[in-house]
């Protein structure tokens, strides 16, 4: 399995402090000012990576519903004259879920790793135990395997170690549009 995005700065991190700042001569105040610099940003970056994308739901719901109790408010007003058709195309557009800000991500990628250890295993079983349900689960096996890696490479496409010319943006958008997987492992739309 390839590393999480914090295993990945915890190791730089790690390889800074123990590594290149105690190469840096004493003298080099300025390189080691800047190694600090670097040291500072990881450990911030390591503290809220975490909990980013939660922050943005939060802060999105908080002023969509912020929004439309002012315009609720203003409704009557020179504000509530002017601004009414670009607030409600912004509330109107698509937001995030209630629940989408629950889920810390170190939970969601625990249970991610859950979730294909199971599958795994449930492979395994159907195709150990019941050969006449093999091929359907090879399929459905296939096809959650080719889009895992479609992910993986662009996920770590920046990385120098996997090439991707689609970026992960593009993926997920494409992935998460409404296509899952049926029964006989080809994408259908819900």
């Amino acid at each position: 399995m390839l590393p999480s995005v914090a295993e990945q700065l915890r190791a730089i991190k790690c390889r800074l402090e123990e590594t290149i700042i105690p190469e840096i001569p004493e003298e080099s105040k300025f390189a080691r000012d800047q190694a600090d610099f670097i040291l500072t940003t990881l450990s911030w970056i390591l503290e809220i990576n975490e909990h980013q994308y939660r922050y943005e739901v939060v802060e999105n719901r908080e002023y969509r519903e912020g929004l439309s109790l002012l315009l609720n408010l203003a409704k009557n007003t020179s504000e509530g004259k002017c601004l009414p058709g670009h607030a409600e195309r912004l509330l109107a557009s698509e937001g995030p879920g209630v629940d989408e800000g629950l889920i810390p991500l170190t939970s969601l990628e625990a249970q991610n790793r859950q979730l294909k250890k199971l599958v795994a295993e449930m492979y395994r079983g159907l195709v150990d135990q019941h050969p006449d349900n093999a091929e359907e689960a090879r399929s459905i096996l296939k096809v959650l395997a080719l889009r895992q890696g479609e992910r993986d490479r662009a996920f770590y496409r920046k990385t120098g170690y996997l090439e991707s010319a689609t970026s992960l943006a593009d993926i997920l958008y494409k992935q998460n549009s409404g296509n899952v997987l049926s029964p006989t492992g080809l994408r259908t739309s819900n």
